[in-house]
């Protein structure tokens, strides 16, 4: 007796086909905003079913950083840690080769500089809508003293650039003759309001404050300022009525007892986390050598009232996804997004020192390698394509 026939097999069904409450249910676990936008785009069957009335999904997370690479073309590739560290190929209106982007603000706001003009610009990288910052500084006891040139080297705000209340706190280089271009000094701290053509410098210009400023932080209405004995500096803005910016009062934190820590320090950032601030210390073997580790310290009282404080050393990241960068670190609980673990994400910002106040034809590299995240396992490289070297910027974040 002959077998019978095998059953035919189904019909293959496009991938347009598929049911739209699948489709949902897929697209809900893509947490990547550009990848979830990609799988919409891919038909238009997916595109319909993508914009049909559905369930509201849960609230999602704070959108995690994106670390923007600097291209030979002047483009940058954008980096998602949501996408496992792969790059998209997004075009930016505020992408330009030429200039130095040196920080950036919530809601996609980037800084950057254009160092043959001179010209400094808080741009929009999602509108390209922008202003123009101030080049130069004067310090504010000294009323005959000219305005001195500077280069911003980072910068943060107290609040979104269109909040009337916003005050910006930058941290500069500038020559210390109207006839040197080369011979930079850093680490002086100066202020503006948006719009000002000039830069205040509230510690006295006669005296070196030796602040060697490695990073502020806007934190419960004060700028706090970390210097490289790891010491921190409150400044208060005050603002007159018709706008302008007024005195800033400046209030010392001793911290109390040194350290070593048997390696380079590479650099030393503030993060505002869970109500708290932290102190995370970047670590390499030796000096130009790429990242090893990071010591993280949370900064606790002794005497609060006489402004004796303590960094405690943290021995845990506690569930936490730190993301640092010059004026624009930030902490992310890590349960709030499946799939990740706790770590400290950084970026290559080697080129913050020895910045010249001109460019030309001895235009300076900005090395782009020493991306990655560190956590107990040690440092990854999980932010691709590799690039050695930039032109014209180092990597920054985007702050969606």
């Amino acid at each position: 007796m002959a077998a019978p026939a095998p059953a035919p097999a189904p019909p293959l069904r496009a991938w347009a086909d598929l049911p739209g409450d699948v489709l949902y249910e897929i697209l809900r676990h893509v947490q990547c905003a550009a990848d979830r936008g990609s799988a919409a785009l891919a038909c238009r069957p997916w595109l319909e079913a993508f914009n049909r009335a559905a369930p509201p999904p849960p609230p999602r997370p704070r959108p995690l950083p994106w670390l923007l690479l600097p291209s030979a073309d002047g483009s940058f590739r954008a980096s998602c840690v949501l996408s496992g560290g792969t790059a998209h190929h997004h075009h930016l209106p505020v992408a330009s080769h030429g200039a130095r982007y040196f920080g950036s603000h919530d809601g996609a706001w980037l800084f950057r500089v254009f160092r043959q003009q001179g010209v400094h610009q808080l741009v929009n990288a999602r509108t390209g809508y922008g202003y123009t910052l101030p080049a130069v500084f004067r310090p504010f006891d000294d009323v005959l003293h000219a305005d001195i040139r500077m280069l911003i080297l980072a910068a943060t705000l107290s609040a979104p650039p269109g909040d009337k209340r916003c005050v910006a706190a930058g941290i500069v280089a500038y020559s210390p003759s109207p006839f040197a271009d080369t011979t930079m000094l850093q680490g002086r701290v100066v202020f503006w309001r948006r719009g000002a053509e000039v830069a205040l410098d509230f510690s006295p210009f006669h005296i070196n404050p030796a602040l060697d400023a490695e990073d502020i932080i806007y934190y419960q209405g004060v700028f706090h300022v970390l210097t490289q004995s790891e010491n921190i500096r409150r400044y208060e803005p005050t603002l007159h009525r018709n706008g302008r910016l007024g005195q800033v009062r400046g209030l010392r934190l001793f911290i109390t007892g040194g350290r070593t820590y048997g390696e380079a320090i590479h650099s030393r950032y503030l993060v505002e986390s869970r109500g708290d601030l932290l102190m995370v210390v970047r670590l390499t073997l030796q000096l130009q050598s790429p990242t090893s580790r990071f010591r993280v310290f949370r900064m606790v009282p002794i005497d609060a009232a006489a402004n004796v404080w303590h960094w405690d050393e943290l021995h845990t990241l506690e569930g936490q996804m730190l993301f640092v960068g010059r004026c624009c670190s930030r902490a992310y609980d890590v349960n709030r997004y499946r799939g990740l673990e706790e770590g400290v994400y950084f970026l290559d910002d080697s080129s913050f020192y020895g910045i010249e106040l001109s460019g030309g034809a001895n235009a300076k590299t900005y090395a782009c390698v020493d991306n990655g995240k560190w956590s107990e396992r040690g440092v990854e490289r999980c932010f691709t394509p590799l690039q050695e070297a930039s032109d014209y910027s180092p990597p920054v974040w985007l702050l969606p």
